[in-house]
């Protein structure tokens, strides 16, 4: 029994070891009709990492989140294909084709065991809404009509 319980904590363990944390600290800053400028932190325990995390942040927020401002707060994503969307946060870095800029606010500083900073980000937020529609990932919850039961 004891064996099984040291089993499963190992496991444990070893999953979150690889999953990645997202920090949950984002805003929207500006949007026209084609892109939006976003803040987003990242964390990492490498500080080369960092800013990686907090595009991965501000896609994880856009994704399963939502954020205020953007799809009237309700997460991009509303019928999931991972085979599409972990694309974002894999090697692929899907991510990279929106992103049009990135610059840091501040210097990455350890904090602890990890490195923190937040990025200013912006997107071609205009282009990845076409796209995740295209996938059929994406449900316009400005739009009654798209949110019907027959979709």
């Amino acid at each position: 029994m004891k064996r099984y319980i040291i089993s499963a904590l190992l496991f444990v363990f070893a999953f979150s070891a690889f999953a990645e944390e997202y920090v949950g600290i984002y805003s929207l800053i500006s949007q026209d009709e084609r892109n939006a400028i976003f803040e987003s932190a990242g964390m990492s325990a490498k500080s080369r990492l960092v800013e990686e995390n907090a595009i991965h942040s501000l896609f994880h927020a856009l994704f399963y989140v939502g954020i205020e401002g953007i799809n009237n707060g309700k997460p991009l994503v509303q019928r999931e294909n991972k085979t599409y969307t972990n694309g974002f946060f894999n090697e692929q870095a899907k991510y990279s084709f929106y992103v049009i800029s990135k610059e840091p606010t501040e210097k990455v500083q350890k904090v602890g065991n990890e490195y923190r900073a937040t990025y200013r980000v912006q997107i071609r937020l205009s282009k990845l809404i076409a796209d995740l529609k295209m996938n059929k990932v994406y449900v316009d919850t400005s739009n009654p009509a798209t949110m019907s039961a027959s979709d």
